[in-house]
C-alpha cells in the first residue's frame, strides 16, 4: 500500500514539474526571445506621380526651356505642381523683387489669424480718401470677410489698410505679424512694409518665397475660392452701400486652365502674377515677376507644361 502511495506522490511530483518548467518557458519565451508577429504592416514609400520630361533627349528639353525663356519678358518665374512640389521650370528664383499686390495674400493670411470674420471694421476718411480700388466710403462700416474678398478680388488697396488698421496696435502692429508670419514661414527674402504692394515703403520678395506664400494662402479653403471670383457684390453692414468688384486677372475666365490667382502692377515692379492653373488633371503654380505682359508669360508657361510635361506613377523601391 505504502509503494503504491509513493509512486504515485513520485509521479505528481514529475508532472507538477513539468508544468512549473512549461510555464517558466512561456514566460521567459515572450518576454526575452525576439520573434516576429504572425504578421507585421510594413510601411512603404507612398504611390505619387512624377513629371517625366516628353522630349527625345536631354538636348531637344533644354533647347525648348530656352526658347520659351527667349519668349518671355518676365525677370523671374517659376511653374510648381502643388502635390508633388515638383519645380519644373525657374529662372532668378531667389532675385529680390517687389511683389506688389501680391502682398495682399499675406495680408488675407494675417487679417484671418487676428479678426473674426464677422467682426465690422469702420473705414476712415484718412483711408478712404488716400487709398483706391474698393470705392470704400469715409466712415463705412463692413465686414471682415466684405474686406477680405474686396481685397483679392478687385486687389482693393483702401480695404487692405482698412484690416491693417483695425488691427490692435494699428497698422504698425498689424506689419509687424506680416514680418513675423515671413520669418515663421522661412521667407527668407522677403519683408513687407506696407500691407497693398506699394513701391513707397518697399516690399520685397523672390520667386521661391511667393510660392511658399502661395502654398499656405492656398490651403486655406476661403482664401482659395476668394481668388478664384471673377466677381462679386458686398454691401456694408446697413446693406444700404454697394461695391461691385471684378476680379483683376483677365485670365479668369477666358483660359479655362486657370483656376485662380492674384495680380500686382507698379512702377517698379512692373506687372506681377501669381497663377492657380490645372492641366490635365494636375494643378501648378505658375509666378511671373517684373514682366512687360504677365498674361502672355504665364499662357506661355502653361502652354510648355502642357506640351512637354506627363506624369507617372512613382516606381516603389521596395519592389
Amino acid at each position: 500500500m505504502n509503494l503504491v502511495k509513493n509512486t504515485l506522490l513520485r509521479v505528481y511530483v514529475v508532472l507538477m514539474l513539468l508544468v512549473i518548467g512549461w510555464l517558466f518557458w512561456r514566460v521567459v519565451d515572450d518576454k526575452l526571445v525576439a520573434r516576429s508577429p504572425d504578421y507585421q504592416v510594413v510601411p512603404l514609400v507612398e504611390s505619387k506621380q512624377v513629371p517625366v520630361w516628353e522630349a527625345t533627349d536631354s538636348l531637344s528639353l533644354a533647347e525648348s526651356e530656352e526658347q520659351l525663356a527667349e519668349e518671355l519678358s518676365a525677370q523671374a518665374y517659376l511653374a510648381m505642381e502643388i502635390e508633388s512640389r515638383a519645380l519644373l521650370l525657374e529662372k532668378n528664383l531667389d532675385t529680390s523683387l517687389p511683389p506688389a499686390s501680391t502682398t495682399k495674400l499675406m495680408t488675407a493670411l494675417v487679417a484671418l489669424d487676428l479678426f473674426s470674420l464677422d467682426e465690422v471694421v469702420e473705414v476712415s476718411p484718412e483711408i478712404a480718401e488716400e487709398h483706391d480700388g474698393g470705392g470704400l466710403v469715409a466712415n463705412e462700416r463692413l465686414t471682415v470677410r466684405s474686406l477680405l474678398i474686396a481685397t483679392l478680388v478687385n486687389s482693393a488697396n483702401d480695404a487692405a489698410y482698412a484690416l491693417a488698421g483695425h488691427a490692435e496696435g494699428g497698422e504698425q502692429a498689424f506689419m509687424e505679424e506680416m514680418n513675423e508670419r515671413a520669418l515663421a514661414m522661412k521667407l527668407e527674402n522677403t519683408r513687407f512694409a506696407n500691407p497693398t504692394g506699394y513701391d513707397d515703403p518697399p516690399n520685397v520678395s523672390t520667386a521661391r518665397d511667393l510660392s511658399i506664400l502661395v502654398l499656405q494662402a492656398i490651403d486655406n479653403p476661403m482664401i482659395m475660392e476668394w481668388i478664384s471670383l471673377q466677381r462679386y457684390e458686398v454691401a456694408d453692414a446697413s446693406g444700404r452701400i454697394r461695391h461691385y468688384l471684378i476680379n483683376t486677372n483677365d485670365l479668369l475666365g477666358v483660359d479655362p486652365r486657370v483656376i485662380g490667382g492674384k495680380t500686382g502692377t507698379t512702377a517698379l515692379a512692373k506687372e506681377v502674377l501669381v497663377t492657380i492653373a490645372e492641366i490635365a488633371g494636375h494643378q501648378y503654380i505658375v509666378i511671373v515677376m517684373n514682366t512687360e505682359d504677365r498674361y502672355q508669360d504665364t499662357q506661355a508657361i502653361l502652354n510648355w507644361l502642357g506640351s512637354h510635361i506627363r506624369w507617372q506613377d512613382a516606381l516603389d523601391p521596395l519592389e
